[in-house]
């Protein structure tokens, strides 16, 4: 499996900075960005687990599948929801989704991805946007 397929796309990770996610993370999205207005051959996003200290780097967290399952919680007390997870068989997708454990009404958060990390990004996206639950600390 590939490291990009384990830890949340560059466009979700900066969703989750902006809303103010804490960045800790085992690996980071970076690109170079000098501060003193040079540029760079190779000006691409990379992940990295090298923590950057000189400053010369962007930086965003790549949380991973388990770091984002950290953060989404198990149940959605105020909706009556827990939190349940699924490879799909038919295509190769993830769903993450919240229902009623007792399937007593239609009503539920659903985020699908063709990876994990995506689909658990997506949901904590949604959680936090909708004001379904607080950042995680």
């Amino acid at each position: 499996m590939k490291l990009e397929d384990q830890v949340c796309s560059l466009e979700l990770a900066k969703r989750l900075k902006e809303l103010g996610v804490k960045q800790e993370s085992l690996f980071q999205w970076r690109r170079w960005s000098p501060k003193d207005g040079s540029t760079y051959i190779d000006n691409e996003w990379r992940i990295s687990i090298f923590k950057d200290s000189t400053g010369k780097y962007e930086v965003v967290s790549a949380f991973t599948v388990a770091e984002l399952g950290e953060m989404l919680p198990a149940e959605l007390p105020d909706e009556d929801m827990v939190l349940l997870m699924k490879k799909c068989r038919e295509t190769p997708t993830h769903r993450v989704f919240y229902h009623h454990p007792n399937f007593v009404t239609e009503k539920e958060y659903v985020t699908i991805h063709h990876t994990e990390a995506n689909a658990r990004a997506s949901m904590l996206i949604h959680l936090i946007e909708n004001k379904l639950m607080e950042l995680p600390k």
